[in-house]
């Protein structure tokens, strides 16, 4: 049921939705359906979209349950395996671009020749 609906019990009462039935999350959905096939002894792979693949909640919640997955991603996610460290974020303002090449020329001069 969709979260707005969830919420407006003027509507609920017209379309006579229980007070027990509530909004739940997609990715929640989708891995009631898995535990629901694991039920009857079904395991099939899963295959979704960057909708359902950005979600980190969704992707442990395969993980948990031992599950065969390919999920598309945004461009904009990064991915990295557990024992990589995220990249460092750049220089962003003229004030950290200004520190940092001051202390880049600090090095250079207290470096030695070769």
């Amino acid at each position: 049921m969709p979260e707005d609906w969830a919420a407006d019990s003027h509507r609920r009462t017209r379309t006579l939705i229980p007070p027990e039935v509530t909004h739940r999350e997609k990715w929640r959905l989708a891995l009631d359906m898995l535990d629901s096939l694991g039920d009857w002894g079904m395991t099939p792979p899963v295959v979704a979209d960057a909708a359902y693949g950005t979600n980190a909640h969704l992707r442990a919640g395969l993980s948990e349950r031992g599950c065969t997955y390919v999920l598309s991603i945004r461009s904009d996610v990064s991915v990295r395996t557990p024992r990589q460290r995220p990249a460092p974020v750049p220089c962003c303002s003229l004030s950290n671009a200004v520190t940092a090449s001051a202390t880049a020329r600090r090095q250079l001069r207290s470096t030695p020749p070769c």
